[in-house]
């Protein structure tokens, strides 16, 4: 890592420094390592995933993330579609999906979201902005057991009878 912050959507450091000043002191790793902490950063700060893998090499970032069973829907609405179809627009190399994998007898999966480009700068700048929009988180709801009022439902035999359920019609 440099000691020169972390790159943000509007070109500075987090001390305020022109990040383009500093391109020809970084190596194509060290940008790589910085685009894939911070993307791994705002795909936690969505809510919905927590990174369990990062890799990255040059010109490409790789993020392993578990998201929750109930967050899935709203994970794919709000972060895994807009990002392919903004990396689909801007050419930037992608996949994103879900990674099956054995653990523990069992088998498992994460959900993958991968990018590659020649400017992964330039490609994490479009990333962040898309997983930087205001996220909805997703809808819980909360069914509450009631009571239902009025008659009961007739009966075997009538109401008046104190028979509960069926029972044989005599004629």
């Amino acid at each position: 890592m440099t000691d020169i912050g972390e790159f943000h959507t509007d070109g500075k450091n987090d001390f305020g420094d022109d990040v383009e000043a500093f391109s020809s002191d970084l190596r194509g790793e060290e940008i790589a390592e910085h685009a894939a902490q911070r993307t791994a950063e705002l795909l936690e700060n969505t809510g919905f995933t927590e990174v369990v893998d990062l890799q990255f090499g040059i010109g490409r970032v790789h993020i392993m993330t578990r998201v929750k069973a109930d967050d899935e829907k709203a994970f794919v609405n709000q972060i895994i579609s807009p990002s392919a179809f903004m990396m689909e627009e801007n050419g930037i190399d992608h996949w994103l999906g879900k990674q099956y994998f054995p653990k523990a007898g069992k088998l498992r999966y994460g959900w993958v979201f991968s990018y590659g480009a020649e400017d992964i700068m330039e490609a994490f700048r479009k990333v962040a902005d898309v997983l930087s929009t205001k996220l909805q988180p997703a809808e819980k709801h909360e069914v509450n057991e009631m009571f239902m009022h009025g008659k009961g439902a007739p009966q075997s035999g009538g109401l008046n009878t104190g028979r509960k359920g069926a029972a044989a019609i005599k004629a």
